[in-house]
């Protein structure tokens, strides 16, 4: 099977003051694994970027089955699924020695041109050893917001940004946990339809029902540029 596996150590700095791995921190292990095996394949950053090319991701689910711990080892391991059209499926799992699953993640990631920002093909193929059980086997549903209540706004800083100068995936999911009112976290589900970049004000808004939460982030000209849901534990 095609996937990569990496060391985990999760440090006192991962976890929230409730005890629970941050959610920006989890995004981020995922993503370095990811960037890790896709440098491994010739896939990289800069193998893409000499050809105008970047990755993005597009939508991203994580869930929390059992509680981690801080300064303890664990192993992460991300697997690439059968690639459809211009979507790249990509699942991950921190365990243990003994195969108990801790976290499981699932992302759709996407090809753009550096340049002019437009999609294109995906222009390799993995293969046909690949792993086809999906992390999530109802996928990914449709998030929006039926009752929005205004929670605030932040501009976008440069510490928030990636190699290509726009936000890090992984400062979304901490600005959402800022502004959710559940104390703990089960699952997390983000969807991005926009790029921002350094200056950029968010306008967020937040819809709470029983134990779920909605959060989505706008530019003042109403555009959207993320939506979330977080269920409680």
């Amino acid at each position: 099977m095609l996937a990569y596996k990496m060391n985990l150590h999760l440090s006192a700095e991962d976890f929230d003051k409730n005890g629970q791995i941050r959610l920006g921190a989890l995004l981020y292990y995922f993503q370095d694994a990811a960037a890790r095996h896709a440098d491994e394949m010739g896939i990289g950053y800069d193998d893409m970027i000499a050809d105008d090319r970047i990755w993005i991701i597009t939508k991203l689910r994580c869930r929390i089955e059992s509680s981690l711990s801080p300064e303890k080892n664990y192993i992460l391991t991300t697997c690439p699924r059968k690639k459809r059209s211009r979507i790249c499926p990509r699942d991950y799992y921190i365990h243990n020695e003994a195969g108990t699953i801790f976290a499981r993640g699932t992302s759709l990631w996407s090809v753009i041109n550096y340049k002019t920002r437009k999609l294109e093909r995906i222009p390799f193929d993995y293969g046909d050893d690949l792993f086809e059980k999906d992390a999530f086997a109802d996928g990914f549903q449709k998030l929006h917001l039926e009752h929005p209540e205004a929670s605030g706004s932040y501009t976008i800083q440069s510490e928030d940004l990636d190699i290509n100068d726009h936000t890090n995936n992984c400062r979304y999911a901490d600005l959402v946990r800022q502004i959710s009112r559940l104390n703990t976290i089960r699952e997390f589900t983000i969807q991005f339809s926009k790029e921002t970049r350094l200056g950029d004000e968010l306008f967020f808004f937040r819809e709470t029902e029983k134990e779920e939460e909605t959060i989505c982030g706008q530019l003042a000209d109403g555009e959207t540029v993320f939506c979330a849901k977080l269920t409680k534990k």
